[in-house]
């Protein structure tokens, strides 16, 4: 941290361990640093958390776990079992995006549990051993699975979501681990050429719509069919909706902004959108 102060980069946050899991299971073949739970809970609460809040960066905050959502409670558990005061030195909970088949009620339950910011940290396409292939190129099945766990995490109490690479390679590198996965941009440099993949895209309907500081406001439906959304109000007081139809059919959606004041819109099958509105 006092390299990075001196190249003027200030450390708004740092994280316990990335994956802690992987150090410990036998299949993993890049190199990680394992952690079991209450060893993990004894070292921030007696080491890593008084350091950090007795140094002049006592204002970096700590992340815990850093691992998937089916781990969270292994974890968070284990930790308090490991030191009971652990959680005192802990400003939020890291979350990969990989493991989304446990139900985003865990983020829930996180949240009531410890009142702790949540940050999903991890994602990429592409990584699984079953994926026939690492790099799709103009993949909108992909974009639909990224935008469908970014509305989740939002939805249950995530303040933010970080994609894992930025730009790749067209084979999903370079990587000495060989452990190639997918990226919103392709670089082609022999060319001097990059794409945008849809990926891209479906981010941007929440990066460049949602600006820091915004708060997520509950959507209301009083239909019985309904499409996946998530609202915030923006720090200059507007109202910004993203809406993602599923369905292969468009969908007429009527917003009720007041009880006098609606808008209504077609979103069309199978795609994003987002709205802006002025209440004012």
């Amino acid at each position: 941290m006092e390299l990075y102060e001196a190249a003027e980069i200030h450390t708004w946050s740092l994280t316990t361990t990335n994956e802690p899991i992987n150090g410990i299971v036998p299949f993993v073949d890049f190199n990680s640093l394992g952690w079991f739970p209450s060893d993990l809970g004894r070292w921030v609460a007696q080491y890593l958390g008084p350091t950090i809040r007795n140094s002049r960066f006592n204002d970096t905050l700590i992340f815990a776990v850093d691992d998937q959502r089916y781990l969270l409670h292994v974890y968070l558990n284990g930790m308090e079992r490991g030191d009971p005061n652990v959680m005192d030195y802990v400003d939020g909970i890291a979350v990969h995006y990989y493991g989304n088949f446990a139900p985003a009620l865990l983020l829930d339950d996180v949240h009531r549990r410890y009142n702790k910011m949540l940050l999903a940290t991890e994602a990429c396409e592409g990584p699984m051993p079953w994926d026939i292939a690492q790099v799709k190129k103009g993949s909108w099945e992909r974009a639909y699975r990224y935008t469908k766990n970014i509305m989740e995490d939002l939805n249950h109490h995530m303040v933010g979501w970080i994609d894992w690479n930025l730009c790749l390679d067209e084979k999903g590198g370079p990587n000495w681990a060989y452990n190639f996965v997918d990226a919103p941009i392709l670089v082609f440099p022999e060319n001097d050429e990059f794409i945008k993949q849809p990926m891209f895209y479906a981010m941007g309907h929440f990066s460049k719509f949602i600006p820091r500081g915004s708060q997520r406001i509950t959507v209301s439906a009083r239909s019985i069919a309904r499409i996946s959304n998530v609202a915030f109000i923006t720090p200059q007081g507007n109202i910004v909706m993203v809406l993602h139809n599923t369905q292969i059919t468009d969908t007429n959606v009527i917003i009720r902004v007041t009880s006098q004041r609606t808008i209504e819109l077609i979103v069309e099958a199978e795609s994003i959108k987002t709205i802006e509105i002025n209440p004012n």
